[in-house]
């Protein structure tokens, strides 16, 4: 299978500015049906040619009524068209907060030399 990527800019609802959106699109392989149509049909004087090509052409409108993979928004990931509530976590993380170490608590026992007490 044969993807490409797929690229254009669009408004986002979501953003509320312009942002490239991207997504896959799946290609189907017509140059390799259109050689195995050639070769069996070489051999089925024709007849396997008509049918592959059919088979193809039916892959082909598959494809188009199935290929329902949107492209997303690169900056919030919506569909274009789709207002919704934006991420705030994913389009501003929150940095990791350095912990402070706790106090230690250490009690101090004085010490006196041995001749004074």
């Amino acid at each position: 299978m044969s993807y490409r990527q797929v690229y254009d800019q669009r408004f986002c609802e979501n953003c509320g500015k312009p942002t490239l959106h991207v997504g896959q699109k799946y290609q189907v392989p017509l140059l390799g049906y259109f050689i195995v149509a050639v070769l069996v049909g070489i051999f089925t004087f024709g007849i396997g040619f008509i049918l592959i090509m059919g088979l193809a052409i039916l892959h082909l409108v598959a494809n188009g009524i199935s290929s329902g993979k949107e492209i997303r928004c690169s900056v919030c990931g919506t569909n274009p068209g789709v207002k919704q509530k934006p991420d705030l976590e994913k389009l501003f993380p929150r940095k990791p907060q350095p912990k402070q170490p706790e106090p230690v608590k250490v009690k101090v026992q004085p010490t006196y030399p041995e001749n004074l007490r």
